[in-house]
């Protein structure tokens, strides 16, 4: 056998050992993609079940929150901050949502039931009130999604 034989071999050997590497590594990425996927989920769904366990768990909270989605009017200074905070909590993790969507983490019939959740959480007078006199704290994504879901006109 020659040293060009023996060159040879050694190249395809590499090769091989590339194509494992390359395989191997496929593999990996999927593996984390699918990690990744599952904790955003849990984070968000983490979130979501905090959030509603604050608002049931506290009479007072949950009262505030039934009246101020029903009309912000019905309620006082104090109350209408307690409540703008609620919903900036809300919408914030509804936008967080929306976003890993968007980037492909959560997967479409998962964000449909979490898009049906959402706007059934604020789908009453003073929530849709008080989303047109803040919807420009969020991004225009966003902002379009929750309008076309509420039937109003896209800013």
């Amino acid at each position: 056998m020659t040293i060009q034989d023996l060159g040879s071999i050694g190249e395809f050997v590499a090769a091989i050992a590339t194509l494992v590497t390359l395989i191997y590594l496929a593999t990996q990425i999927r593996h984390n993609t699918a990690t990744a996927r599952a904790s955003t989920l849990q984070s968000a769904v983490q979130f979501t079940v905090s959030m509603s366990e604050s608002i049931y768990r506290d009479a007072e909270i949950n009262d505030l929150f039934d009246r101020g989605s029903a009309d912000m009017a019905s309620l006082s200074d104090s109350e209408r901050s307690r409540f703008h905070l609620i919903l900036i909590a809300f919408f914030r993790m509804s936008q967080n949502s929306h976003h890993q969507f968007v980037e492909g983490f959560i997967d479409e019939p998962t964000f449909t039931g979490m898009a049906t959740s959402i706007f059934a959480f604020i789908d009453r007078p003073g929530a849709r009130e008080w989303w047109q006199a803040n919807e420009e704290r969020f991004d225009p994504g966003f902002r379009t999604f929750i309008n076309k879901g509420l039937k109003f006109d896209s800013a």
